[in-house]
């Protein structure tokens, strides 16, 4: 079935993912094994890339439902249709949401954020 301005890109070269991202307006990764959701995180958030992602493991955590992505019932079909079509038929929620994403994790989950949490967690367990 082809959907104007809608493609499944399936598996992709690691070289060619940050390009996919810059050209995405929306993400949905309908996953039942992703306990943390990096990808959210590390790619498609720093690009501001709006996300559709599963309300499971870590990802409710740090995600605000509506506000920095949208979350969805990943064994509801129902539920993930809903959460895209908030998505598209609101042509400016993706854009607004993948901004909110991305000043999200931006300085709180880069290479230095979590180096310095890491260092404030293992420091005081260290001998002097």
């Amino acid at each position: 079935m082809h959907v104007p301005r809608c493609g499944i890109v399936g598996s992709v070269q690691a070289y060619r993912v940050s390009d996919c991202y810059r050209h995405a307006a929306i993400l949905c990764m309908p996953t039942h094994i992703e306990p943390f959701g990096i990808v959210f995180v590390e790619e498609v958030m720093l690009h501001g890339v709006a996300v559709a992602a599963p309300r499971l493991g870590a990802m409710p955590d740090y995600i605000e439902d509506r506000v920095s992505k949208v979350l969805f019932n990943p064994d509801n079909i129902d539920d993930i249709a809903n959460a895209l079509c908030y998505l598209l038929d609101n042509p400016h929620n993706p854009q607004e949401i993948g901004d909110r994403g991305f000043r999200s994790v931006h300085g709180n989950y880069d290479w230095d954020a979590v180096g310095q949490w890491l260092r404030a967690e293992i420091a005081p367990c260290l001998p002097d």
